[in-house]
């Protein structure tokens, strides 16, 4: 897909076990990463040819939250 936009999405079933970690890799190089216990619990890794768009990283958040519960 190269050029164009894609979105990634993560769904993952917990079954009450809290979330460590969800990160997303380019070949062998992460490019973003999630840990809710840390601050700042997202954290963009600059590669190039991929650029994360921060305006719509909540959507990822509400994902989470929906397992959370």
């Amino acid at each position: 897909m190269e050029g164009q936009d894609t979105v990634l999405q993560c769904f993952y079933d917990l079954e009450g076990i809290p979330l460590y970690s969800v990160k997303w890799y380019r070949g062998r190089h992460e490019f973003y990463r999630f840990s809710p216990s840390e601050h700042p619990s997202s954290k963009i890794f600059p590669i190039p040819g991929i650029d994360v768009d921060v305006s719509t990283l909540f959507i990822i958040f509400i994902i989470f939250q929906h397992f959370w519960s």
